[in-house]
């Protein structure tokens, strides 16, 4: 590597570091080399492979330009087995998996190209710990029945990926869609009963495939021991498990933080930080496609397995949203201020608002009583949203123009809440169809609703027709 110095230095300014770390060899990153080519260089296998890993590596390289993801497909589903086991197991049920196409992380894409059904006690059961860099080992110990795995620097961190024994039924994962690669022969088949005749070795066209594997990865230790998460039997359960990753999400999201420093000289004090979005443990394997975890079921003391796709799975191939401000501004030098959490993004609040319908479309809603028992399942619900139908009774227009009429309101239009908590202040308007997705955007970043709030004010939005919007009607 040829080093230049800085040719015009201003005044102070020095070399903070280099990244990548300069190093004589790079045994550990293969895929920068590339083959340098003169006439009557012998081109063998090894050469033409080393070759083709630094041009697939380059063009993972450019699928970073675009967010992590789904980009179409792979949505999956859980078939349970006709007769439930009387303790929770992973035997007996399978994964239906759809066509799809996806990007990782790392900008590698995925592609599957037929529907497939695997049984999901064959699916290996990981869990990934990260590290800092420069540390050979993670500080966190390996979880109770796994197999610790070899740690592997991945240039800024050092990720370890553990493996739980077979039949391990883990508390909650993430199903994972990983590539992979196996080599085959292009001329041999597989089932000829002859033997291989090694005078043919030179014409077996030997091939390189791509391929995917799934995965389970449990989730991080510190979301098992949130207290929201200790009662498993609550029937809110699932909710709270959603809540937790999308709260993790947020926190851990790109922001923008202004500091002050007080005890820098004058004239640095004040500087802005670009803080980059932190990776879950999973996404260090490959794309999530949903959340595996089981609640119990209603009316009684078994448990069942489900897939929650919305909690996990994020557009990809799209353009990365900017990065927000954070909350608070940094005055002191304690990590609590110097790192403060962020605010989430579009794709986060989307993902809210969409796993609040996929979950309300698994329960019934026909009456009262089942209403009742399906908003029992909630305790944070994002705020904006969609709602049955049956979830509140609207007044009409000349029952809604008796009631005593608020300062600068329209006249409201809730009747009875069957879904939210009595303490909610509840008020229901007519808005027209067309203003509907503004009204929706203007209210994605803020804070979801908590049921277990003693008072919290509601908007509900009945969308009308243009025209009957503008007649008050």
């Amino acid at each position: 590597m040829r080093i230049i110095p800085i040719s015009s230095p201003l005044p102070g300014e020095h070399l903070a570091g280099t990244s990548p770390v300069m190093r004589p060899e790079t045994g550990d990153a293969r895929w920068r080399l590339r083959l340098n080519f003169w006439p009557g260089r012998a081109l063998t296998a090894e050469a033409l492979e080393l070759e083709q890993e630094n041009r697939g590596a380059r063009l993972a390289w450019r699928g970073r330009l675009g967010t992590a993801g789904v980009v179409r497909g792979l949505e999956v589903a859980l078939e349970s087995p006709a007769t439930p086991a009387p303790e929770l197991a992973l035997a007996g049920h399978f994964v239906h998996m759809l066509p799809g196409h996806a990007f990782l992380a790392d900008g590698e894409d995925i592609v599957v190209p037929r529907p497939l059904r695997v049984p999901l006690d064959q699916i290996p059961v990981h869990y990934v710990r990260v590290a800092g860099p420069n540390i050979e080992t993670p500080a966190e110990a390996p979880p109770a029945g796994a197999t610790a795995g070899t740690p592997q620097e991945t240039g800024e961190l050092v990720v370890t990926v553990d493996r739980f024994d077979a039949g391990h039924v883990p508390w909650a994962a993430v199903l994972v869609l990983c590539p992979a690669e196996f080599r085959t022969f292009g001329g041999v088949d597989p089932e000829d009963p002859c033997d291989l005749d090694a005078s043919q070795d030179a014409f077996a066209d030997e091939r390189r495939v791509d391929a995917c594997i799934l995965r389970l990865c449990q989730l991080p230790a510190h979301l098992e021991s949130l207290p929201s998460l200790t009662d498993r039997n609550d029937p809110r359960w699932r909710n709270r498990l959603a809540h937790a990753i999308f709260a993790e999400e947020a926190r851990t999201s790109a922001r923008q933080q202004v500091r002050f420093l007080d005890t820098q000289p004058e004239g640095h004090r004040w500087d802005t930080v670009l803080r980059e979005a932190d990776l879950f443990a999973w996404e260090w394997l490959g794309v999530p496609l949903a959340l595996l975890s089981s609640e119990q079921m209603p009316d009684t003391t078994a448990r069942s397995l489900f897939l929650d796709r919305a909690t996990v799975v994020r557009p990809g191939g799209g353009a990365h949203p900017r990065t927000r401000p954070a909350g608070r501004l940094a005055t002191a030098d304690d990590e609590a201020a110097l790192n403060p959490p962020g605010a989430g993004t579009p794709i986060n609040w989307r993902a809210q608002v969409d796993q609040f319908a996929e979950h309300l479309g698994l329960l019934p809603a026909t009456d009262e009583t089942a209403i009742a028992a399906m908003a029992s399942r909630f305790q944070f619900v994002p705020p904006s949203g969609f709602l049955p139908r049956g979830t509140l009774e609207f007044l009409t227009t000349p029952q809604a123009l008796a009631l005593p009429p608020a300062t600068g309101q329209p006249p409201d239009r809730a009747g009875i809440n069957h879904f939210f908590p009595a303490p909610f202040a509840v008020q229901a308007v007519p808005v027209a169809l067309e203003d509907l997705d503004a009204a929706l955007a203007a209210s994605a970043a803020l804070a979801p609703y908590d049921f277990s709030a003693t008072e919290e004010a509601v908007r509900v939005l009945k969308p009308v027709d243009p025209v009957a919007h503008e007649a008050n009607q």
